[in-house]
């Protein structure tokens, strides 16, 4: 797995602009977690494309890393 899971946003998020780069950084304090961890930020991201939902991502601003994110009910 990557050490980092990259993904573009399309609605500007403060100086994080549309089409930056968002960085997702897999938590865990073992190998293992963190692999896991990636695969789920990435099952994530997939599922809200696949079908069209939202994400909201919560993060910093100066760095475009994301801290947090989930999939809206629309």
């Amino acid at each position: 797995m990557p050490t980092q899971v990259l993904f573009s946003i399309d609605a500007a998020g403060s100086s994080c602009t549309v089409g930056t780069l968002l960085k997702w950084t897999p938590k865990g304090s073992t190998a293992d977690e963190k692999i896991a961890n990636a695969q789920a930020i990435f099952s994530t991201l997939l599922t809200a494309q696949a079908s069209g939902r939202k994400v909201r991502v919560y993060g910093n601003n100066s760095g475009c890393t994301v801290d947090y994110l989930h999939i809206l009910n629309q």
